[in-house]
């Protein structure tokens, strides 16, 4: 039997993608159009649901459940939270900028929450650059015999593939509270760091193999980076 690639394979349940991807697009549209159109505020409080049905469904939907992955997840989450609360307390990492109390509980000012998405963003971006990389021609991007200077290139991918999510994110974020910035001015140093963490949180996941097989994370760095892209044209 051909062996087809993991992304269009049926070995594991189809059904469950499919309802991830409808739970993923009826949200997002539905949060759209009530943030755009009818009360900003109400639905924009519902982000935290947001963020934890979306890891969720990166898990539900993950090909291999292995000691790597909760390995980088950890690490993810530890890497994110102690660099935004540096950032946040010293404005050295993004510069200065202030989380409001849309995402919930704080933990030395910074919202637990904030390790969630730095995960789902960054392990969406991994997960969609090892895609572009099969399509370039490079396969079995773990392997011990895979030249340093690909997976660089990898690495680079997923990490300018997060860094242009929070570019499309950010001023969004801001018009809906999630966090403010000093002058109103969100710096350029901000998207340097992000890009910086994220290629290392990427080489995290190297370093401890974590499958990059999830059919689910592609879309929903696509869906998001829509929605965001949408809401920073019309919200207002």
């Amino acid at each position: 039997m051909e062996n087809k690639p993991y992304w269009i394979s049926n070995s594991r349940s189809t059904r469950i993608l499919i309802l991830s991807i409808f739970l993923l697009l009826l949200i997002h549209v539905a949060g759209g159009i009530g943030m755009i159109y009818f009360d900003t505020s109400f639905f924009a409080k519902t982000t935290p649901i947001n963020l934890f049905l979306m890891f969720f469904l990166i898990l539900l939907n993950q090909e291999e459940l292995n000691q790597g992955f909760y390995i980088g997840i950890f690490i993810t989450f530890l890497i994110g939270l102690s660099t935004e609360i540096i950032g946040v307390n010293t404005g050295l990492i993004f510069g200065i900028y202030t989380y409001g109390d849309i995402l919930g509980f704080k933990l030395i000012r910074v919202p637990m929450l904030i390790s969630l998405n730095w995960f789902s963003v960054v392990y969406s971006s991994f997960v969609s650059a090892s895609i572009i990389m099969r399509f370039l021609g490079y396969s079995k991007l773990q392997s011990p015999s895979i030249k340093p200077k690909i997976l660089v290139l990898y690495l680079l991918i997923t990490a300018g593939l997060a860094t242009f999510f929070d570019w499309i994110m950010e001023p969004v974020a801001v018009k809906l509270g999630f966090w403010s910035w000093d002058s109103d001015v969100i710096p350029l140093f901000n998207y340097v760091s992000w890009f910086v963490i994220s290629f290392f949180i990427s080489f995290v996941f190297l370093r401890f193999h974590v499958a990059d097989k999830n059919r689910f994370a592609p879309f929903l760095l696509l869906v998001q980076s829509i929605f965001f892209l949408f809401l920073r044209i019309f919200l207002n």
